[in-house]
């Protein structure tokens, strides 16, 4: 809901009612946050040609043959004030960029994502292409994109998380990822733990077979292998001596 009113001047003041202060009051009257436009978010560096001295919170701007103004606040940018109005809320904009950057004038280009109306469970992407912006501009609408990340597309996603409220609180997020931190200092610590624990295992182990180690098994493996041998050679000795009888034998016949 867009208001414009009426500003009365310091001399009227007594004779003609503070408008804006009647809305602000009727707005919170009923749980309604008025935000509205003021420097730390911008303030335009352009001369207004009626209200020399003054502030200004707007850029002047065309969308097609259609000349309006922007403005950059604390929730989104509003272009107005001929029909149709667009607000632009943080959470609906995808990216911002910048085209026919020239000396005196460029152009702003805003991407938003919004649900489809046929499938509310899909987004549309439209693109807003707003031009001949006073250069004098450019470095104050920079400064507000880069502060709000605007310019990122990656950020869309987060901003709309925080729209609603997917992450939790600051205070539930910080203890979640505190929680974390302490859970991957335990697990880093069990971990060496059971490392230690292993290496003395096999510490163990190795001392273990150190001490059962017998060097005398090698020698008696040894000395198994020789008497085979001897058992071999003793086993060619005698079937050598029987083939000596036999061969007396056959003699003694003749």
């Amino acid at each position: 809901m867009v208001w414009t009113v009426p500003e009365v001047k310091a001399k009227d003041a007594t004779d003609k009612p503070n408008y804006r202060q009647i809305v602000i009051d009727a707005a919170a009257s009923v749980n309604i946050n008025v935000i509205e436009p003021n420097a730390d978010e911008f303030e335009s560096q352009v001369q207004q040609a009626l209200r020399k001295g003054e502030k200004s919170y707007h850029v002047k701007a065309f969308r097609g043959s259609k000349d309006g103004f922007l403005y950059f606040l604390s929730t989104g940018i509003v272009w107005a004030f001929k029909k149709p109005l667009y607000f632009f809320s943080f959470p609906t904009i995808a990216s911002i960029s910048y085209s026919s950057v020239l000396q005196r004038t460029f152009n702003l280009n805003i991407t938003t994502q919004t649900p489809s109306l046929s499938n509310p469970s899909d987004t549309q992407s439209q693109d807003f292409e707003f031009s001949m912006i006073d250069q004098a501009d450019f470095a104050g609408i920079d400064a507000y994109i880069k502060r709000h990340s605007l310019q990122d597309a990656s950020m869309a996603e987060a901003r709309r998380a925080k729209k609603l409220n997917i992450n939790g609180t600051k205070g539930e997020k910080d203890a979640a990822d505190g929680e974390g931190e302490r859970e991957s200092e335990l697990e880093k610590a069990a971990r060496e733990v059971e490392g230690k624990e292993g290496q003395g295992a096999e510490d163990d182990e190795d001392e273990e077979d150190d001490e059962n180690f017998d060097p005398g098994s090698e020698g008696e493996s040894e000395g198994s292998r020789t008497s085979d041998d001897e058992d071999d050679e003793q086993g060619d000795g005698d079937r050598e001596a029987r083939e000596e009888e036999g061969g007396e034998d056959e003699e003694e016949e003749d």
